[in-house]
């Protein structure tokens, strides 16, 4: 009991009744969970790639996420602009991307959380394959390649969750080579 502190947590109100009608003890239950996710992403941590473990534990439990008095709804957009901002850190950074890359690998992901509509962790695989699904229609080949791109370096690079993007592959191209005029023929265009 000497290692344990006092903390305030914000809890949805029909949360905390419902628990207690079950007879759940909330300080206990809070407790256990904590340790399950500190457990199961602990692995993360350890291969961060340099980055900062409250960078990584952001995304499941960073404290400017869902701040304030009221509970965070499930319904709510939540706001991500300081992991994109530390995407793109770690895009120039470790990857060495070009600045224009980092800036369309932000702008897609963004589009991508904001179709989602929840948080990023949260997705499963049939979700992220139904968003392709439904961008390649309307797109361009290279620039579902750009979407795909963008998508794997922010869940197997930045996120570790490689597990989720390994089996999407990119488009195949045709080669098409480049006709180039014979002198002959720019003689002639020339004259």
């Amino acid at each position: 009991m000497r290692h344990k502190q006092n903390v305030v947590l914000y809890l949805d109100r029909r949360v905390v009744e419902k628990s207690r009608e079950l007879g759940f003890n909330l300080s206990k239950t809070c407790e256990n969970h904590l340790k399950q996710l500190i457990t199961r992403f602990q692995h993360i941590n350890t291969g961060n790639n340099g980055r900062s473990n409250n960078e990584i534990s952001c995304w499941w439990g960073c404290p400017n996420l869902n701040r304030g008095h009221e509970s965070p709804s499930l319904n709510k957009p939540f706001n991500i602009e300081e992991t994109l901002a530390s995407f793109a850190e770690f895009c120039l950074t470790d990857l060495q991307l070009s600045k224009g890359t980092v800036k369309l690998h932000r702008r897609l992901v963004e589009k991508y959380t904001h179709f989602i509509a929840k948080h990023p962790r949260s997705v499963s695989k049939e979700e992220l394959r139904e968003y392709l699904s439904s961008v390649r229609e309307g797109v361009a080949g290279s620039t579902y390649k750009n979407i795909l791109a963008a998508l794997k370096r922010f869940y197997r690079d930045f996120l570790g969750m490689k597990e989720l993007v390994e089996s999407f592959r990119f488009p195949h191209r045709t080669f098409k080579p480049k006709l180039i005029p014979s002198q002959e023929e720019l003689k002639k265009f020339y004259n």
